[in-house]
């Protein structure tokens, strides 16, 4: 199964419903990236952390390897490149931080700029072209 576009959150980002016009930017946490696994994990929690509420993904993605998550890889999504930027860090004041638990927020999500602008829309593939880091 090939990575896709699951959801978009389109705050403050032009286009129609199911889709986002992103453009080229300098800003490192220009647009925020989430894996649907980590959303679905996140749902089944019986004790939310500190960000399941603060952290709010413009781009949800299914099926995207967690390697391709590495900080300095460029993303292929629709018509946009994305470079990822960092990754998610945890909040000592989390409870589940503080209690030693694993998030998979940490994991499953990422900060990303926008290198070339485009339309992104829901469905669209997700390819990761290369990685800068390696």
């Amino acid at each position: 199964m090939s990575a896709k576009v699951a959801g978009l959150v389109q705050k403050n980002a032009p286009g129609e419903p199911g889709e986002i016009t992103l453009a080229a930017g300098n800003d490192p946490r220009q647009i925020s990236l989430l894996r649907t696994e980590a959303r679905e994990w996140m749902t089944s929690q019986p004790q939310p952390g500190l960000c399941f509420e603060r952290f709010a993904a413009n781009i949800l993605v299914e099926a995207l390897p967690e390697q391709a998550l590495a900080t300095g890889t460029l993303l292929q999504i629709g018509d946009a490149l994305l470079e990822i930027t960092q990754g998610k860090h945890c909040f000592e004041q989390c409870a589940l931080a503080s209690q030693g638990k694993q998030c998979l927020l940490k994991t499953g999500s990422v900060f990303a700029r926008v290198t070339q602008g485009g339309r992104v829309k829901i469905g669209d593939d997700v390819a990761a072209r290369y990685s800068r880091s390696t």
